[in-house]
């Protein structure tokens, strides 16, 4: 016990895994770890900097070590009463985020009460009423009071659910609704900031609900605005218990209109003119908004009522229209409230790496509250060193010389206007999520309801006809499924919001659990496939539109979110993966035939996936799109243990996909062919076909050969590979070439085979290094030479023990074998020398380690030579140092009177030279080589090399 307090206390990194193993041992044997509760208690005093996440951890472990009897029969726990002290120091202390802490005790306390066998009714009345005195008018402690009594509302007993949920509908309705009737009210709040607000987003009007407007307004030693949407979900909780799974007595709550700034001022185009306090309101009104009816969608979504149903669809284009407002002005908003108090940022980290970050209990303090904000005047003093505004941050942050309200604030960086249609840019991007409020995974069976695929004006949706005549809505269900419909940017805010959730380990949300989910994505697949077919055979010559951009965006997202439901079945400990992989792939596959007849076979439900998913790369027209295609694939590959059908579909797409007329980024590039090249059966053969058809043209192109030489990449099959991506193109052919070599070859197998296979590399590696000659980017020449070393060593290892036997069979064949191996290494070693002509640090860093291995290269080949009585066949004697073309380096020539076993101009040739010489007689024969091809000598070392 002392190592895990020492650990919480000292080692932040693995805090989490000590939490962990306290809350197993404080379920599984509390008697006993309740000796230890003083070492726990003594932790607390060092927690003002641990996460949130981990502070409910802890509080919950002290929670049920207060509620666990003593160890002897009879005997009392004094722990208890110790822990119900410190709860209420903490709520009544003065300190906002050790309130905060004591939230998270009390409520914690209050659960572990109530799932007791016989729950102390009066000990939970007792605490809930303590925390909620405490915490009322405190915004901070507030909204964690809310998020937290919502997960434990269905552990509490129903008479004390009854009572609060009473009591927060009081406060619900005399803090944030007025009545339409009340003239006087609406002149109270009617113009707030000097800003104008309207009653809007009503759908109610047509119905004979309530009239009630919800207003975010500030009132005196009262609850903040910023709690309502927690104060939502928690009273939706609350009725749902108490009236048996009905929402009857806040259904209203869900079509009222609210109290709202002019959406004028966030169509308009020049909201930076306003004062930085309207902006700071604005922002605050949106997002407060957007929350509420997120929470009421989450509140309602399960409810079968026509009314509610079509009041829900109502509120999903609201908040599509509220968020695009969001994305389009964010830079504008100097401050927005956080959607949830207990996290301070989503993605963040904290500052142990440990996760993600505490929760900072005076977020709203610091960001901004719905009061008017502090009008600081203008400093006369000259500031140093101020800082100059960069043009990369486009969120300007306000500094205490800020001028007041009445003058013009400096001018913000504004967002660059693009035509490309990006619907996870446009509708809910990464940078809003922190101020979003997550759905329910109930609210995902929306998935059920169909995509309209055609073109349609979202202003034109008539949902007011459904409201003002629900009674033929009940006798004709068709009217209202004209209404559940998604288009493309409603289906895309729901699937972005399932992508993002399962992707947050904070959400706990298990993408498994959303039922149907497969059934669902592939009837929009199959919807979009079908009108985009009917677009093609109605005109050959079809505009792409931003319509159908954004339907290729939905066809990202649902191919998106079938990986992410795979790949989740990847994480499953293996029991329960293997029934998995069968339920979801047997699913999809009846799907995909239409068919729940039979039990098909395995290879059958594979192939027939293969098919269907393959079949995608004719509908899918965009890069991005692609690239998740082939991730899905790639996953479905490996759960199938590299099935063959898989393998061969994955090779058809990546082909289909690198040959259209793209223009694909680098990091495309290295997906594309990362994933073809990992799951081929014979990687070497698509990286010789591959080399063959970039950097090689065809001997009856009609093309000069002249213009030929100087013209690589070659495009002519691969349109994608473009001079901007080469590079990449090239980096990953000389990487996947050296694993190859070096996972396949590095050990010595059949000796045909062997050979086989490192006569067709050393081919490949050939025509790669003289690559360099024709194109000589920095980024090709690093490449290679960071991976042929790779490839170098593992010829070491395991190629130069075949040439014994080689010489033996073939004797000119292996002559020629090491004459093919001779060549790249010249230039290999000319790039090194290239490198300290021209002091390039980045080639520089590699070059130590390449030619120690061309120099063990060398020896290695004469060792071997040797040992067949041909040693002085292969000799050494000076090298020249050349640059890239070949050309001596002038401060580098050789004089003729250093060299002792050369005499020749062109005594620096190694294994050609002693063939064409008397020394080959000891071969029994003579090699013939051409001379001229031979000009250069670079696997020449020597022992006095100048370096």
């Amino acid at each position: 016990m002392g190592n895990i307090t020492t650990i919480l206390v000292n080692y932040p990194p693995s805090r989490d895994v000590a939490l962990e193993i306290l809350s197993k041992l404080s379920e599984q044997n509390p008697k006993k770890l309740l000796l230890f509760a003083p070492y726990l208690m003594g932790v607390l005093e060092y927690v003002m900097q641990f996460p949130a996440r981990q502070i409910r951890s802890l509080m919950n472990v002290l929670a049920i070590l207060s509620q666990t009897e003593g160890r002897n029969p009879g005997e009392s726990n004094h722990f208890s009463d110790e822990f119900s002290i410190l709860l209420r120091k903490q709520l009544t202390h003065s300190d906002i985020k050790i309130r905060c802490f004591g939230v998270f005790g009390a409520l914690a306390t209050i659960r572990q009460l109530a799932i007791q066998k016989d729950p102390n009714e009066a000990r939970i009345k007792e605490l809930l009423k303590l925390a909620w005195n405490f915490v009322e008018r405190d915004e901070d402690a507030c909204g964690i009071f809310f998020d937290e009594l919502s997960n434990c509302v269905s552990h509490i007993p129903l008479d004390i659910c009854r009572n609060f949920r009473d009591t927060l509908k009081e406060k619900f309705e005399n803090l944030w609704t007025i009545d339409q009737c009340s003239q006087s009210q609406f002149i109270q709040y009617g113009q707030r900031k000097s800003l104008n607000l309207d009653m809007t987003y009503d759908a109610n009007k047509e119905c004979s609900q309530d009239r009630l407007v919800v207003i975010f307004e500030n009132k005196a030693m009262q609850m903040s605005p910023l709690v309502v949407p927690a104060l939502l979900r928690v009273l939706a909780f609350l009725e749902t218990k108490v009236e048996s799974g009905e929402l009857i007595g806040i259904d209203a709550i869900l079509g009222c209109p609210i109290l709202f700034p002019k959406l004028e001022y966030y169509q308009s185009s020049s909201i930076a003119d306003f004062t930085y306090n309207q902006r700071v309101h604005l922002g605050q009104y949106l997002v407060l908004a957007i929350n509420f009816f997120r929470e009421s969608v989450c509140a309602f979504v399960a409810d079968s009522d026509p009314e509610l149903r079509v009041k829900i669809w109502l509120r999903l284009e609201n908040i599509l229209q509220l968020q695009k407002f969001l994305v389009s002005h964010f830079d504008y908003f100097p401050s927005l409230p956080l959607a949830y108090v207990a996290e301070k940022t989503i993605g963040s980290k904290d500052k142990d790496g440990a996760g993600p970050s505490g929760f900072n209990c005076n977020y709203y303090h610091s960001v901004g509250k719905m009061k008017e904000a502090k009008v600081v005047k203008p400093s006369t003093r000259k500031g140093k060193g101020t800082k100059k505004s960069s043009k990369k941050k486009a969120r300007r942050e306000v500094s205490d010389s800020e001028s007041d309200d009445d003058e013009e604030t400096s001018v913000l960086v504004t967002k660059k206007v693009t035509s490309k249609v990006n619907l996870d840019e446009d509708i809910q991007p990464k940078k809003i999520l922190p101020h979003l409020r997550r759905f329910d995974s109930k609210v995902f069976q929306l998935l059920r309801c169909p995509l309209n695929c055609e073109p349609t004006d979202p202003e034109k949706r008539d949902f007011s006809r459904l409201l003002s005549d629900l009674s033929c809505v009940s006798q004709n269900p068709n009217l209202i499924k004209e209404v559940e419909k998604f288009n493309p940017d409603s289906l895309s805010l729901l699937l972005l919001e399932l992508k993002n959730q399962a992707s947050d380990e904070r959400c706990k949300l298990d993408i498994l659990s959303v039922k149907k989910l497969l059934k669902y994505v592939c009837k929009h697949i199959n919807s979009i496939i079908e009108y985009k077919e009917e677009l093609e055979s109605e005109s050959e010559a079809v505009t792409t539109t931003d319509h159908q951009k954004k339907l290729e965006c939905c066809l990202r997202f649902l191919i998106n979110i079938m990986a992410s439901h795979f790949e989740a079945i990847k994480k499953l400990e293996k029991d329960g993966k293997e029934a998995e992989i069968e339920k979801s792939l047997e699913s999809l596959a009846r799907l995909i035939n239409n068919s729940d007849e039979g039990a098909p076979s395995q290879l059958e439900i594979t192939a027939s996936v293969a098919s269907y998913l393959g079949g995608l790369q004719v509908t899918i027209k965009d890069p991005a799109t692609a690239l998740d295609h082939m991730k899905l694939l790639h996953i479905i590959h490996d759960l199938r243990d590299g099935h063959a059908t898989m393998k061969k579909a994955i090779d058809d797409v990546a082909s289909h996909y690198l040959k259209c007329d793209w223009k694909l980024s680098s990091a495309q590039v290295d997906g594309f062919l990362k994933i073809w090249l990992s799951t081929t059966p014979s990687s070497i053969k698509v990286i010789k076909y591959l080399v063959s058809k970039l950097m090689t043209y065809e001997t009856d192109t009609e093309l000069d050969i002249s213009e030929v030489e100087q013209k690589l990449p070659n495009s002519a099959v691969f349109k994608s590979c473009t001079a901007t991506n080469f590079h990449t193109w090239y980096n990953v052919l000389v990487q996947a070439l050296a694993q190859y070599v070096h996972k396949n070859l590095r050990r010595r197998g059949d000796f045909e085979d062997s050979i086989e296979q490192w006569a067709a590399a050393v081919d490949i590696f050939k025509e790669l290094v003289a690559v360099t000659k024709k194109v000589q980017k920095n980024l090709i020449l690093v490449s290679l030479l960071k991976h042929c070393r790779m490839f170098l060593d593992a010829f070491i290892s395991g190629g130069a023990e075949l040439l014994p036997e080689y010489w033996k069979r073939e004797k000119e064949l292996a002559q020629t074998f090491c004459k093919g191996l001779q060549v790249p290494c010249r230039t290999i070693q000319h790039i090194c020398e290239h490198s300290k002509k021209n002091t390039d640090m980045q080639l520089m860093k590699s070059v130590p380690l390449v030619k120690r291995v061309l120099e063990t290269l060398v020896f290695r080949v004469r060792e071997v030579l040797g040992g067949q009585g041909a040693a002085n066949a292969f000799w050494m004697g000076n090298l020249k140092h050349r640059d890239l073309h070949g050309d001596c380096i002038n401060s580098q020539i050789i004089e003729e009177n250093d060299i002792d076993l050369i005499s020749s101009s062109d005594a620096d040739s190694d294994i050609d030279e002693a063939l064409l010489s008397g020394r080959n007689e000891q071969l029994g024969g003579s090699a013939h080589f051409d001379e001229s091809s031979n000009d250069v000598d670079l696997l020449q070392a020597s022992g006095d090399e100048v370096d």
